[in-house]
């Protein structure tokens, strides 16, 4: 346990009172650093989740009085990351941040998987610094200029800039360098007049002092109305969504994140909207949350309209009824008619299909699986010894389908038996066109 620790500053994070105890103490060596607060030689450095935290609260807890969670939430990046990653990997990563390194941490909330690129050198606002040694006395890395991909600070509206590292620093993964002059320049602080950036950098803000992921409902929410806003007669339009997604923020804005993140990728926008599943990157998701908020005119959202509702159910056999009606149940896309298609399934386990051409025209129903029941009555009647014209009649199909349903059911079929179907089939049919034409002549 450790006698002395700096006092925690307004939104500082864990990895500037680490350094800032180093410059206090003198301890300017890496090893002995470690083995006072954590009591181990070695510790890989991450800015946005450190692991060891048990160890940490341990000895820091006669100074600061706070237990692990508690460090967890105030000074580490956590309460942003939770609400990106999926609820039932909470528990198992708050562990890991309290036990395990940061390589742990990495596999288990996903980051490693991700193509979110995580701060490694610290951000910092020119214009924060200066205010930080007036008020405080020396310089610190805030915990909202370390939010990946934010590229403002929320409070003076200008852009963060990079610590300046020498090579043997930038190199090293195992050291805490302090803000001051020599990392820090003072620059003359760029001005932000995206309104854009300027939304999306005080949502990523907002989202840090949210505790326990509230927010991630709403973020699933999002990814799958973002779908049903492009999604016309059962298909989804994604080439539009895309193509609408990026108009909606410019050129300008797409330059700008491009070089901290991969969203700009198209197909990474269309394979996260087309799982609805919750994604690692927190940028994309608060750009979703925005596009669909702030653009209405978006709204195209096109109810499936089908207008037939029901149709006759063509299993006479269990129905004592022949009008027995089946309502619709469902409608889905069609690719190889590339149209609608309205499905319709009966109590009895037959499962026919209309297709839907045009806004008034509809294909005749359709016969998709006539269910176990149908089946089992004609195995019976094929079992029963009767002909197959009058099972054709008894069942209202033809000839060719009890030869089929005969054969599946491992019934031989003799030759002259096919021959007499196909010469009554080839009679109806020359019956049916020769008084077509007749009726033409």
């Amino acid at each position: 346990m450790i006698a002395y620790f700096p006092k925690p500053l307004p939104d500082e994070i864990l990895y500037s009172l680490i350094a800032r105890y180093g410059l206090h103490t003198h301890t300017t060596s890496y090893q002995p650093l470690m083995r006072d607060i954590y009591g181990i030689k070695s510790l890989e450095t991450n800015i946005d989740l450190p692991g060891h935290m048990s160890l940490f609260s341990n000895s820091t807890k006669r100074v600061l009085s706070l237990n692990s969670e508690e460090l967890i939430n105030r000074y580490t990046l956590w309460p942003f990351y939770a609400h990106f990653i999926k609820k039932e990997k909470h528990k198992a990563t708050i562990e890991s941040i309290k036990k395990t390194g940061s390589k742990g941490i990495d596999l288990i909330c996903g980051l490693r998987s991700s193509n979110i690129k995580r701060v490694k050198i610290p951000q910092y606002c020119p214009t924060c610094c200066l205010e930080d040694i007036d008020k405080f006395g020396e310089m610190y890395w805030h915990r909202k200029h370390q939010i990946p991909s934010i590229l403002i600070c929320s409070k003076h509206n200008c852009y963060l800039e990079t610590a300046q590292l020498d090579g043997d620093l930038f190199t090293k993964k195992h050291q805490f360098i302090n803000a001051s002059f020599k990392t820090c320049p003072q620059t003359i602080a760029k001005k932000n007049d995206n309104s854009i950036v300027t939304s999306l950098s005080l949502r990523m803000s907002e989202l840090l002092g949210i505790l326990n992921g509230a927010q991630q409902p709403s973020f699933i929410e999002n990814l799958q109305n973002i779908r049903q806003l492009f999604t016309s007669e059962g298909r989804t339009q994604f080439s539009k969504m895309v193509s609408e997604f990026y108009d909606f923020y410019g050129k300008e804005t797409v330059a700008l994140y491009q070089n901290s993140q991969k969203w700009t990728d198209r197909k990474l926008l269309t394979i996260d909207v087309a799982r609805s599943e919750m994604t690692i990157n927190p940028l994309r998701n608060i750009m979703i949350e925005k596009f669909i908020t702030e653009k209405p005119t978006t709204r195209r959202k096109v109810e499936p309209t089908f207008k037939v509702k029901s149709i006759p159910c063509v299993n006479f056999i269990t129905h004592s009824k022949r009008k027995f009606r089946v309502p619709l149940t469902e409608v889905r896309f069609s690719k190889r008619k590339n149209c609608q298609c309205g499905v319709f399934v009966c109590p009895c386990g037959v499962k026919q299909g209309v297709y839907k051409y045009d806004t008034e025209n509809y294909s005749e129903p359709f016969v998709d699986d006539y269910g176990k029941s149908w089946k089992n009555e004609l195995k019976k009647a094929l079992d029963s010894g009767q002909k197959l014209a009058i099972i054709a009649k008894k069942f209202k199909i033809n000839i060719h389908q009890v030869c089929h349903y005969r054969y599946k059911f491992s019934h031989e079929i003799s030759k002259d038996e096919m021959e007499q179907s196909f010469k009554l089939e080839f009679k109806k049919r020359r019956k049916k066109y020769r008084t077509k034409w007749l009726e033409v002549l």
